[in-house]
């Protein structure tokens, strides 16, 4: 009797109304706020813009500095690897620090602190500088951790699927664009002499792409600064 009855009762439900379609247990849409989620992706884009945008040409820098041609690609790839290795620690640290303090101080402390050593590192005349600063900017960027802790802030269980896979292609924009710029930007004045020439773009062959990683993250900044106190500022509750 008692194996009947469920039975039954799902031949009485076959019989009578449907079954809930997919679409009707669906979480309703709901927009996310789009200041504060440009802010975030602008932070991301330029981040990743300014990580990747050294791959093409560092090589090259590198062998500037007089390193021996065997040495060549060991010491390009500490270089390269330099930002990476310094946020290892950074992430977890920077993201401890956001829940006190907020997200935004230290997403703009990591904006800054990026515009400052991509233009200084497109100035490096020796392998050492060049490492120092490519190691200080991955130590203080706070980006990969904060911002999804940001994202998580401004959006809700209703859009935050939306927002994390809006988010993942920014970056993925971010990693696409920086080595393009990087090619493309470095030693402005071989492929431009009428307009670079002469300039410190000439005397610096790869600041060009370095200031162009910095502007973005100006950009970044400026948005970041025009959300209103409590948007992607202050972590907020589940």
């Amino acid at each position: 009797g008692c194996l009947l009855m469920p039975a039954a009762a799902g031949m009485a439900r076959s019989k009578g109304a449907p079954l809930p379609t997919s679409e009707e247990h669906a979480i309703p849409d709901e927009p996310i706020p789009l200041l504060p989620f440009l802010a975030v992706c602008v932070t991301t884009l330029s981040q990743m813009f300014s990580f990747f945008m050294i791959f093409p040409f560092v090589p090259d820098m590198v062998e500037g500095f007089g390193v021996a041609e065997r040495d060549v690609g060991f010491k390009a790839g500490l270089v390269a690897s330099a930002a990476a290795l310094a946020s290892l620690p950074a992430g977890p640290f920077w993201g401890h620090v956001s829940d006190r303090v907020g997200r935004r101080p230290v997403l703009a402390l990591g904006l800054v602190s990026a515009m400052a050593t991509n233009v200084a590192f497109g100035l490096a005349t020796t392998l050492e500088t060049a490492l120092v600063l490519r190691f200080l900017g991955g130590l203080l960027n706070p980006a990969g951790s904060v911002t999804v802790a940001a994202l998580r802030d401004i959006t809700t269980p209703r859009n935050r699927t939306k927002g994390i896979s809006y988010h993942a292609t920014i970056a993925g924009l971010g990693m696409l664009l920086g080595p393009m710029a990087g090619g493309i930007l470095a030693k402005p004045a071989d492929t431009l002499p009428g307009v670079f020439g002469g300039t410190a773009f000439e005397r610096h062959p790869y600041l060009l792409p370095c200031v162009a990683g910095a502007v973005l993250c100006a950009l970044g900044l400026a948005l970041l600064m025009g959300l209103p106190g409590g948007a992607a500022a202050q972590p907020v509750p589940a």
